[in-house]
């Protein structure tokens, strides 16, 4: 029965996994349940909408007028009458308003655009920290193996009078801070793992597939200015900013331009000796700027300069962005070229002069002390190796931010 039970318990009850999860799905996953994204998506449409009424005539007036008077001895008559007017601006005031608000679209759309920028720089290099703890986990957990293992041969040295009471302790010592070690290491990754969670909107634990070995490209800074300065989402967003203002100024010069009104009224006369007869007629107005010179003059004034404004900003943005690149590539070839260097000679050299250690301490030819600096520097480049490919990674996360990518390939067609 215990066996048909433990059966039953593996094969026909779903087991809780843990989900696995890349950098790129990551990034997908934090973008769509973003809550502050949403929020900022919410903000901007209510701007756009508010600018609608720009676009809009004024509301037409609709009028009604009664009046009554003294028609004879014993009669008295009455008006009605009913008016409906409409006011027009001048037709290139609106063909400017709505392409003004055609480029206010494109602005909040690349606005969107380089906050999914910023929230995958945030997920890449939370990902990429995670990583790291879960290195440093493992590396902690070595030398607590490596610490335990000395300890029981020199706890059996002792015995034999080979090693000192000093040198047992000693390595009673370096087991309790190799657990120390471990812990403090397990405590850093959950927390960092609870902050990759909140970002990407998740509650459960993920296993992260990604790996360094497999994620060092090798890129140009041809390439990654040329991209940068036609896709980036902030040089658009301020062009389409910059196109906007145009836009409005051109509106306020051609106010200039005179505004038409139109009015239609009807009305009728009770009693009258033909009961039919009703009065009808029109007005057509024109208003001209004759007072151009101080509000009108005031106004394009003002769009101008916030025009040139909007322009000075752009073109200091694309200084900044190139200067950007340029900083974030060398940053990322310093740590490449570290990185590469420290996994062909760091780690073998290290791993060589342990192994060698050993050998000549199972000899006696060397000390327990200096046993325990040859472990000490195969962790220490251990954990090396794992900072410089975060470091590496970091500054990968921080190239693709300064060009304005979410996606990780590079391509030109977009």
């Amino acid at each position: 029965m215990l066996i048909i039970y433990f059966f039953f318990l593996q094969f026909f009850i779903p087991q809780p996994q843990e989900d696995s999860i890349s950098v790129s799905q990551a990034v997908s996953q934090a973008i769509s349940r973003s809550l502050s994204l949403k929020q900022q998506t919410a903000y901007l449409k209510a701007g756009f909408y508010q600018s609608l009424q720009d676009v809009s005539p004024d509301k037409p007036t609709v009028s009604f007028y009664t009046e009554e008077m003294l028609n004879g001895p014993n009669e008295i008559q009455s008006v009605n009458r009913w008016q409906i007017s409409q006011k027009f601006e001048f037709p290139l005031v609106y063909l400017a308003k709505i392409n003004r608000l055609d480029h206010l679209s494109n602005a909040m759309d690349y606005e969107l655009e380089e906050m999914k920028v910023g929230l995958a720089f945030q997920v890449r290099v939370l990902y990429w920290e995670v990583k790291l703890r879960e290195s440093l986990l493992q590396i902690s957990r070595e030398g607590l193996e490596m610490a335990e293992s000395f300890q029981k041969s020199t706890e059996k040295l002792f015995e034999f009078g080979e090693v000192s009471k000093l040198q047992a302790l000693r390595a009673k010592i370096e087991v309790e801070k190799a657990k120390s070690k471990l812990f403090d290491a397990q405590k850093s990754l959950e927390s960092i793992q609870f902050q990759f969670l909140i970002v990407v909107g998740d509650s459960l634990k993920k296993q992260l597939t990604d790996s360094f070995q497999n994620a060092i490209p090798n890129l140009k800074l041809t390439d990654l200015l040329r991209f940068g300065e036609t896709f980036h989402p902030k040089s658009k967003k301020l062009e389409s900013k910059k196109l906007a203002a145009s836009e409005l100024k051109s509106a306020a010069v051609f106010s200039l331009f005179p505004s038409i009104s139109f009015s239609y009224f009807s009305q009728k006369f009770t009693p009258s000796d033909n009961t039919s007869q009703r009065f009808a007629g029109g007005e057509v107005s024109l208003s001209f700027p004759l007072w151009a010179w101080l509000g009108d003059r005031g106004s394009i004034g003002e769009k101008s300069n916030v025009e040139d404004a909007l322009r000075y900003e752009y073109e200091y943005w694309r200084e900044i962005q190139q200067k950007q690149i340029t900083s974030s590539f060398k940053q990322y070839e310093i740590n490449r070229t570290q990185l590469l260097e420290m996994q062909s000679l760091l780690i073998p050299a290290s791993e060589e002069g342990f192994r060698l250690a050993i050998s000549k301490y199972e000899k006696g030819e060397i000390g327990y002390l200096e046993l325990l600096d040859s472990r000490s520097v195969v962790l220490e480049s251990k954990e090396l190796l794992v900072t410089k490919q975060f470091e590496v990674m970091k500054s990968y996360a921080e190239l693709l931010k300064s060009i304005g990518k979410i996606e990780e390939e590079i391509n030109e067609n977009k």
